[in-house]
């Protein structure tokens, strides 16, 4: 007879003699919410907004701790998913010729259709 089995003896029609060592069993259910920040990455050329494809951005914390990293789509869209608590937040690219920052307020769960602009590094 397994531990269940006795411990609940009526359900499973065993014996309510049944031998058992008392057991303590504590479930915790925590349900987070992920937090969506999205939005698009483009350069400007002749004044025309060219998206940046394959870019690497980083989503930094207020202590400048990196919390996670994405490479953007074909068309320059990005998206972290991830648990996000209230507070403002730096997105950053990673690149060796173009530079752009973009500090976001997450309030609620979901952030989208930002823009982030890169200028080149002189």
């Amino acid at each position: 007879m397994s531990g269940l089995e006795a411990l609940n003896g009526e359900n499973y029609n065993t014996p309510k003699t049944a031998a058992v060592n008392p057991v303590a069993v504590t479930f915790v259910e925590r349900k987070q919410r992920s937090t969506t920040i999205s939005g698009r990455l483009v350069r400007q050329e002749s004044l025309v907004d060219v998206p940046m494809k394959n870019a690497r951005l980083k989503i930094k914390n207020e202590s400048g701790a990196v919390l996670e990293e994405v490479r953007t789509q074909l068309n320059g869209q990005f998206s972290f998913v991830g648990v996000y608590s209230k507070g403002r937040y730096q997105l950053e690219l990673v690149h060796e010729l173009y530079s752009a920052q973009l500090q976001v307020e997450v309030l609620s769960y979901t952030i989208e259709n930002l823009l982030m602009i890169a200028v080149a590094i002189k």
